[in-house]
């Protein structure tokens, strides 16, 4: 069984044409005894049929409504092009200002300074479950300042990021 034919792109061609004109009477002939043109062009008269339909059925827009949708397409892309270059400088400056209020709590505070001196002066004298047990008994007298970084730390930058993706 033949699927193909030389003369299919012929005949497609003048189908493709929309025109029973163009169509000689010797290609006439063969798409009537060609099984694989007469598809073809069966086919085609279908979609062609089709697309009239579609073509008279189509309510197109109003112009000034798609100018002013494209407009405000371009806006909104605008807006968010001009926008991206800002939410990275805004992220870069809040991991500096977090960076700086992390050195000046540390260097300033009283608890961190406490903590690293007894940490210096308890590491070279524990063991592993006596400096665990030093450790947690620290923290433990120490719960409302760890509880207060541990909040700064974590829900401090999760609210400016959530915060920031809002835009």
């Amino acid at each position: 069984m033949t699927h193909s034919c030389p003369r299919e792109t012929e005949t497609l061609q003048a189908v493709e044409c929309r025109s029973q004109r163009t169509i000689s009477d010797d290609l006439r002939l063969h798409i009537a005894a060609c099984p694989v043109c007469s598809d073809l062009a069966t086919v085609a008269a279908a979609f062609d049929g089709a697309r009239n339909n579609l073509i008279a059925t189509a309510a197109l827009p109003d112009a000034g409504r798609v100018w002013r949708q494209s407009q405000l397409r371009a806006r909104q892309q605008a807006i968010r092009s001009a926008g991206r270059p800002i939410t990275a400088a805004q992220l870069v400056s809040f991991g500096a200002a977090m960076g700086l209020l992390g050195a000046y709590v540390g260097a300033t505070s009283t608890g961190v300074q406490a903590a690293l001196s007894w940490l210096q002066r308890q590491s070279p004298t524990l063991d592993s479950l006596a400096w665990a047990a030093a450790a947690s008994a620290f923290v433990a007298d120490r719960w409302l300042y760890f509880a207060v970084l541990a909040g700064v730390v974590v829900l401090v930058p999760t609210a400016v990021c959530w915060a920031l993706s809002r835009e």
